[in-house]
């Protein structure tokens, strides 16, 4: 009999882990509205790679419009993580304060455990480091469309500005 030669059927690299220049804007878009069940292309995307102490990569987006679900207490409010490219969960509420709650996307580590848990995940180190990392681009993101996308700006504090405020008082 003839031996086979093991192929690679999936060569596909993850969206969120190709880098930024390689990505195209009609991609991104498509995957946002895959994983968010929105029509609309997002208001933004933020596209980064962070490394040092905590080494991940993440792709969120601001949606154009509020989910409709966005104030009810059982709101599926959170980001995807995925730890050394296996899914962890889709409703990781650790990953952000309640104001940025609207933000949709993935965020991909490999300095978390495989096994790790939900009550890992509330007292967990690397947690609140990318947490941190992920507001302070969420932030600045925000603080550069104020200053030069005005229309893109308005539109936002139109959706989002009760949450922001609620961040002003509880952060």
């Amino acid at each position: 009999p003839e031996e086979r030669v093991p192929q690679q059927i999936n060569s596909m690299k993850a969206i969120w882990k190709r880098s930024k220049s390689e990505v195209k804007k009609e991609d991104t878009d498509a995957f946002y509205k895959h994983i968010a069940h929105d029509s609309e292309d997002p208001l933004s995307t933020i596209h980064f790679s962070a490394e040092g102490a905590t080494e991940f990569q993440a792709l969120l987006f601001i949606p154009r419009t509020a989910p409709y679900d966005l104030y009810f207490s059982n709101a599926k409010l959170g980001l995807q993580l995925y730890v050394r490219n296996v899914f962890i969960g889709d409703d990781i509420k650790e990953l952000l304060p309640r104001y940025l709650s609207f933000l949709r996307g993935v965020v991909e580590s490999s300095d978390l455990p495989l096994n790790v848990s939900r009550e890992m995940l509330q007292d967990n180190a690397i947690i609140r480091r990318m947490r941190k990392v992920i507001v302070g681009k969420v932030l600045t993101e925000l603080e550069d469309m104020m200053k030069n996308r005005k229309d893109d700006f308005k539109a936002f504090t139109a959706q989002y500005g009760r949450l922001l405020k609620e961040g002003c008082h509880s952060d």
